[in-house]
């Protein structure tokens, strides 16, 4: 299964990640109403099965082989269910639905609003400058779970795309020196000592995640420079903002054809989750 380059894979509620993240680096919920939250995720139809899943290849910032979020969730939906903790599935299904109202009431007309004014090569630009002013977290993670030539490569990166890149707008390192960006965060390294993906977590405005996981997210917030710059707390809440609409525009139809397409959207996305990150720690 291909990677996305960005932090939380489902960043924008579906993941954000940050999950992306890409990145993120999760987006949340689409296209469906409140009310889809009770469909389940099977195809309806044989040629509906056959399709393959539509979104903009990235991201959270550029994705490295072109896969979208949809794409993992159609591809996790097809393997074996992983053992699932999850003992606070009422908490959970609670912000799940809580995150889907948000997305569909605030993130999504937000950014269907953004997309229409700023073109697409805009948006993607702005994917990846983000992208690449996150790669202390990526160095620190790849040190922390023995991968120094990813360490490596993920400085080599930063110092062509800041230098040939103007300032990380363009991924020059992966289109003309073939040096792609790597996914590490804490939650990888924290399972790379032995810790597991136990309890199943929902996080309002966030999304998927595990007690492991939320600690990892914390962690690598600590790592990212805009958490102390600018030093005005509403600019850096602002540029956030900002951040998560533009992740959110490049990705508007995923969520919802995950969500159509299920009987319990909670159950499909949570496993596809925890399916994810499992391929994650093992790569």
């Amino acid at each position: 299964m291909r990677r996305t380059l960005v932090r939380l894979v489902f960043a924008s509620f579906l993941g954000l990640s940050q999950f992306s993240p890409p990145a993120a680096a999760s987006s949340l919920p689409a296209d469906g109403e409140a009310g889809d939250i009770t469909r389940a995720g099977i195809p309806s139809t044989t040629e509906e099965a056959a399709r393959s899943p539509e979104g903009t290849s990235i991201i959270l910032s550029g994705d490295e082989a072109g896969s979208t979020i949809s794409e993992h969730l159609w591809a996790a939906a097809e393997e074996s269910d992983p053992p699932v903790s999850d003992p606070l599935e009422p908490v959970n299904r609670f912000f799940f639905t809580f995150n889907h109202m948000i997305y569909h009431g605030v993130m999504k007309p937000v950014a269907t609003v953004y997309a229409a004014l700023i073109p697409e090569g805009g948006r993607v630009a702005v994917r990846q400058f983000f992208h690449n002013l996150a790669m202390p977290a990526r160095v620190v993670n790849a040190l922390l779970q023995g991968k120094g030539a990813v360490a490596g490569r993920e400085l080599e990166r930063f110092g062509i795309n800041t230098l040939l890149g103007a300032f990380g707008l363009f991924d020059v390192a992966e289109m003309h020196f073939n040096l792609d960006s790597s996914d590490e965060d804490l939650g990888q390294s924290l399972a790379h000592f032995g810790l597991g993906d136990q309890v199943y977590l929902v996080l309002p405005l966030i999304g998927p995640s595990n007690a492991r996981d939320a600690v990892g997210f914390a962690g690598d917030t600590f790592m990212d420079p805009l958490t102390y710059l600018p030093e005005s707390a509403s600019a850096r809440l602002g540029i956030s903002g900002f951040n998560r609409t533009n992740a959110t525009s490049l990705r508007i139809g995923e969520y919802e054809e995950v969500v159509e397409s299920a009987i319990d959207p909670y159950i499909s996305i949570r496993d596809a989750y925890l399916q994810l990150r499992q391929e994650q720690v093992r790569q």
